[in-house]
């Protein structure tokens, strides 16, 4: 019997580039939940402090022990998290079949994985904790001095120990919203405190998914701008991780944009009442008026300018004359935070109270003056000019003219800068979010780089390498746009100069 011809063997079928795509940005969410949930969640879980920890975080270098070993553990763990947001990017952008509601779901399941984190950098969320009981259980307003949380008569409020006998300095729809979360959480401070960070997480994920819809308006990949929103290392950190509150006002304004953007007042009647309620949850987004009123009218440019250089003047003036607020080295709008350019300066200088009043009235005179620039020459042709417009005033302000500049303050001009798809100001802001772990980390390990490395004042050394590594990105990638620009434009009026020629030769045949 002759022997069975051999069947000869299939060839295996390879991945499409799509199904390769999905499987990159799975592992790299996957990675990016992993380093949340086991470096961070798990060490340091809200359930197992004590109100005392929960209420005043200790640096960082006491709960990650181990001196310098410590901190390049966690730069390193931190650094694997920003390759992984990268990698999921890269994966966004190549693109595949439903990635905007995928990156909407990665976003959410990587909050809720970073929630059982206890606060690690800031003690806000416990007074915001408290400021939520007093506007909804004691019916006081948190932002009246008499009703700080060291005023009133609540189990949560009396555990509240930084700033315990200041207000608060946010808005009633912060405080409104943040009541969401009062059913679930009983007395205790962790359950509210978990309660906040809830809040915060969901409207970080809602400012995503606007930033999403805003670049589908534009004409921009909405899956991509969500994910430079969604899952973002330091945004999830401060929100879904700290708890602040900041995601409130940026996702109501994220959606404002929306309808800010298109020609009929109808819409941007709805426009300018949900940019009120981002307001009503925190100041910031006014900085954004100059902007929209320049281009909805752009006859008013110069006007606008002039407005805007006189307040600035004023500003300048009130502040060298000693009749603004008191400055201090902590706090937001008229401080100087330990973690910028500004206090560098101002450490160098040997700066008192009246040096540092004066800087700060330099910083915003500075602010002024960028924003007038914009009204009188940024473009205002399309949409997405004014969208761009906004996310260069805020990141300008935040990268080189606000003192007071924390971390968190970065998702103010994010989703902006996402939805507008300008390469350059994206590639800043990925930059400057993933390199604003690195001041906070030095600062909070400064004794031991200063006893162990023998590195004096590292957090401002910190500052000078992350701020001139986003400034040199961000010029290089602005640069090489431009140069590309040229060429095509160059092209452009060469064709249009050769086709004159033809069209008068036809019209004289």
């Amino acid at each position: 019997m002759p022997p069975r011809p051999k069947q000869a063997a299939r060839p295996r079928r390879a991945l499409s580039r799509e199904t390769r795509t999905v499987i990159v940005f799975v592992a790299a969410v996957l990675v990016l939940c992993a380093v949340w949930l086991f470096a961070f969640s798990l060490r340091v879980p809200l359930w197992d402090a004590s109100n005392a920890v929960i209420a005043r975080p200790v640096a960082m270098s006491a709960v990650f022990t181990g001196g310098v070993s410590a901190l390049v553990n966690t730069v390193l763990l931190l650094t694997l998290a920003s390759a992984a947001y990268v990698l999921a990017l890269w994966a966004l952008h190549r693109g595949f079949r439903h990635s905007f509601p995928a990156v909407i779901g990665a976003s959410a399941i990587t909050c809720a994985v970073l929630l059982p984190m206890r606060p690690l950098a800031s003690p806000d969320v416990t007074h915001l904790a408290a400021d939520v009981r007093t506007f909804w259980l004691h019916h006081a307003y948190p932002a009246f001095g008499k009703n700080a949380p060291g005023f009133i008569n609540d189990p949560v409020a009396r555990d509240v120990q930084v700033y315990a006998k200041q207000p608060s300095g946010y808005g009633p729809v912060a405080y409104a919203l943040g009541g969401i979360a009062l059913p679930f959480s009983g007395n205790s401070l962790a359950a509210n405190v978990a309660g906040q960070k809830a809040v915060a997480a969901a409207f970080l994920v809602l400012t995503a998914f606007g930033a999403g819809l805003l670049a589908r308006r534009l004409g921009n990949d909405p899956a991509m701008a969500a994910g430079i929103v969604g899952l973002n290392p330091l945004m999830l950190f401060q929100f879904a991780g700290d708890g602040h509150d900041d995601s409130i006002m940026a996702a109501f304004g994220v959606l404002a944009m929306l309808f800010l953007v298109q020609a009929g007042w109808r819409a941007r009647s709805g426009g300018l009442a949900l940019a009120a309620t981002a307001v009503l949850s925190k100041f910031a987004l006014v900085f954004a008026g100059p902007v929209v009123l320049t281009a909805w009218f752009p006859r008013w440019r110069r006007w606008l300018a002039a407005v805007l250089l006189l307040i600035g003047l004023a500003l300048v003036v009130m502040l060298l004359a000693g009749a603004g607020p008191k400055i201090g080295t902590r706090g937001p709008a008229t401080t100087i935070s330990l973690t910028t350019p500004w206090t560098v300066v101002s450490r160098w200088l040997s700066l008192g109270p009246d040096g540092q009043r004066t800087l700060v009235g330099i910083s915003y005179a500075m602010f002024v003056l960028v924003t007038a620039l914009v009204v009188l020459y940024h473009p205002f042709k399309k949409p997405a000019d004014m969208v761009a417009a906004t996310a260069l005033v805020m990141w300008l302000f935040l990268f080189a003219c606000s003192p007071g500049e924390l971390p968190w303050y970065q998702i103010w001009y994010l989703p902006f800068a996402a939805a507008a798809g300008r390469r350059w100001l994206v590639a800043a802001a990925i930059a400057f979010t993933c390199g604003g772990f690195l001041p906070t980390l030095a600062l909070n390990w400064s004794n031991s780089i200063s006893t162990q490395m023998g590195i004096t004042n590292a957090s401002d050394k910190a500052v000078l390498v992350v701020w001139t590594a986003t400034g040199l990105i961000a010029l290089g990638v602005w640069y090489a746009d431009f140069s590309g620009r040229r060429p095509a434009r160059a092209a452009s009026r060469s064709r249009a100069g050769s086709a004159a020629p033809r069209r008068r030769a036809r019209g004289r045949v």
